[in-house]
């Protein structure tokens, strides 16, 4: 269960580095800036992607145990 908490953790702190980048470059409107900005953000998107597909496989169902096999009854003769 840590394991999905600091899953949870890491996504946090990367949405804080966005809102913290949008609201520092969303006022720059220069192209140098604008590009920094969108390779930063690119940035982010790729790591959200990558914990979610971690996510994902931490939460995956488990396969269906097998039904144990019915016994053949012998014939008491």
């Amino acid at each position: 269960m840590s394991q999905k908490k600091d899953l949870k953790r890491a996504v946090k702190a990367i949405w804080d580095e966005v809102k913290t980048l949008r609201s520092e470059q969303g006022k720059r409107y220069a192209p140098e800036e604008i590009e920094v900005a969108a390779a930063e953000l690119g940035r982010h998107a790729k790591d959200l992607r990558l914990l979610s597909q971690r996510m994902s496989a931490l939460s995956a169902m488990p396969p269906k145990p097998a039904k144990p096999k019915k016994k053949a009854s012998s014939a008491e003769s």
